[in-house]
């Protein structure tokens, strides 16, 4: 493990919410591996020309793992200062040429990328690159926000009055594995809401799929009075419940003749493919109405 894993970094942008009540699409791309021998790169092509051509209210996540560099103990043996300048510089020149291999797929969201989550899977740049990482320079280059190893983004639309002000908050991490039974994956998940307060949990590594919904939570609706009077009782409560999702990969695991290190551990294959949540913005009928959020993930491919 790096620096750059333990790393929090939140973020808040007002001005990314569509209006009109018109759903948000999250798109989240993780565990690609695009330089291992066992991605499925004719996949990936078809899920990025899918969101190319249909990319309205669309805010895009990269989680880690984007190519197949170097595990953390692998990255430890070459990083140990025995290694010459110029062959780090060699290095350098490949891992900078596969990070923007994966920029040049998906420079259809510059503008709305938002940003990138530290993966383990990665390569650490030499003094010439400023010792950033892959996933850092991905982000950089495609205009967004490095988000370390937790991050914690806020999408806001704020109106002029604060009256149908909406947000939605999202807590991303490259994640971690262990256990081979479904709920196994999603209990992970679920783990982050004793850490962090979020609508939304997404979390990689694991090169599963899918999203479900945790356990709802009351809330006391918000009292709205045009009129400016104190409502102080019985205005009931609202219920919310995260997602919880995982993000897909790339790597497919069983290829003849392609070593891969799920076969030797009898991992069940990669869900091959991408997340995708929707967010909407409902409201409640009656005079004080209140808005609630609807969520939904599917998986691309």
């Amino acid at each position: 493990m790096s620096i750059h894993e333990m790393v929090t970094r939140t973020a808040y942008y007002k001005d990314k919410m569509p209006a009109g009540g018109k759903p948000l699409r999250l798109r989240f791309l993780g565990d690609v591996h695009l330089s291992a021998e066992g991605c499925d790169v004719d996949l990936l092509n078809q899920v990025l020309n899918r969101w190319k051509k249909d990319s309205k209210n669309a805010l895009y996540f990269t989680m880690g793992d984007l190519n197949d560099f170097a595990s953390g103990s692998e990255r430890k043996a070459l990083g140990d200062g025995s290694i010459h300048e110029s062959t780090q510089a060699m290095f350098d020149k490949v891992a900078r040429k596969h990070v923007m291999d994966l920029v040049k797929k998906c420079e259809f969201m510059r503008g709305q990328f938002i940003g990138s989550i530290e993966g383990n899977h990665k390569w650490e740049f030499g003094a010439k690159h400023g010792f950033m990482t892959s996933d850092q320079m991905f982000a950089q280059e495609l205009g967004g926000e490095w988000l370390g190893g937790l991050g914690i983004v806020t999408l806001a639309y704020e109106s002029r009055n604060n009256s149908s002000s909406k947000q939605v908050v999202l807590a991303l991490r490259h994640g971690q594995a262990g256990g081979k039974l479904v709920g196994t994956s999603y209990n992970q998940v679920a783990d982050m809401i004793r850490v962090v307060e979020a609508d939304i949990y997404v979390q990689g590594h694991n090169h599963k799929a899918g999203a479900l919904h945790g356990d709802e939570r009351p809330y006391p609706k918000r009292a709205r009075d045009t009129e400016h009077k104190v409502i102080s009782t019985n205005h009931g409560f609202t219920a919310k419940a995260p997602l919880l999702c995982r993000s897909g990969s790339f790597l497919k695991t069983y290829v003849d003749n392609v070593p891969n290190y799920g076969v030797a551990r009898g991992y069940p294959a990669a869900h091959l493919g991408a997340l995708e949540v929707t967010v909407e913005f409902r409201r409640t009928p009656g005079r004080n109405a209140t808005y609630y959020t609807v969520m939904n993930g599917t998986v691309v491919r």
